[in-house]
C-alpha cells in the first residue's frame, strides 16, 4: 500500500476499488442452462445497447466501440425496464477471458438476476473451452459471496487513482 499512499498524499485520489476474482474453469460442471437470457447478435444489439447506454458514462467500452468489436464479445441480457441487465465479456479464444461487465439499468444489485446471466456466461465460456475467468466486481458488494459459491478464488484487490497531466 505504500504506492497507494504515496498517491494519496500527492492529493491524487482513488477512483475504483475493485476486488479480483478468478476462476479457474477446469473441472467447472455446466449450470443448468438459464431461462429468460438472450444471446447478442448483430441483429439484435440494440437490446444489449439499451442497457447499456444506462450505465456506460464515460467508460472506454461504449456501445459504440462495443459494436465495431462485437467479434471479441460475448454478451448476454436479461429482464425488462430498469430490471434489465447485461454480462458483457471477451470471447477472443485467449485461454484467459474477463468479465468486463455484469450491471442492471438501475445500477442496483439482482442478485437472481446476476445468477442467471453469470450462468449463461460460464456456460459459454466452458464450451468455448476457456481456461481461466477474470472478474472485478465492486468491494464489498453482495456478489462476492455468490462468486465464491460458484469457485471464484478473491486474488487481490484493484486500485485505481486517476489525475490529468
Amino acid at each position: 500500500m505504500e504506492a497507494t499512499g504515496w498517491l494519496d498524499g500527492q492529493g491524487i485520489p482513488c477512483n475504483e476499488r475493485s476486488w479480483n476474482f478468478l476462476l479457474n474453469l477446469d473441472g467447472y460442471q455446466p449450470l443448468p442452462e438459464p431461462s429468460g437470457v438472450k444471446r447478442i447478435t448483430a441483429e439484435n444489439f440494440e437490446e444489449f445497447a439499451a442497457i447499456h447506454r444506462q450505465i456506460q458514462g464515460d467508460m472506454f467500452w461504449n456501445c459504440e466501440r462495443v459494436r465495431a468489436a462485437l467479434d471479441r464479445w460475448a454478451i448476454f441480457v436479461t429482464g425488462e425496464g430498469e430490471a434489465a441487465g447485461e454480462v458483457l465479456m471477451t470471447l477472443d479464444g485467449d485461454p484467459h477471458e474477463e468479465i468486463f461487465a455484469l450491471e442492471f439499468a438501475d445500477r442496483q444489485s439482482h442478485q437472481g438476476a446476476f445468477r442467471v446471466l453469470l450462468a449463461a456466461a460460464l456456460n459459454c465460456l466452458n464450451s468455448n473451452g476457456t481456461k481461466w475467468l477474470t472478474f472485478f466486481v465492486d468491494e464489498d458488494c453482495p456478489e462476492g459471496e455468490i462468486l465464491k459459491e460458484l469457485g471464484f478464488r478473491l486474488v487481490g484487490t484493484f486500485v485505481c487513482h486517476r489525475t490529468v497531466v
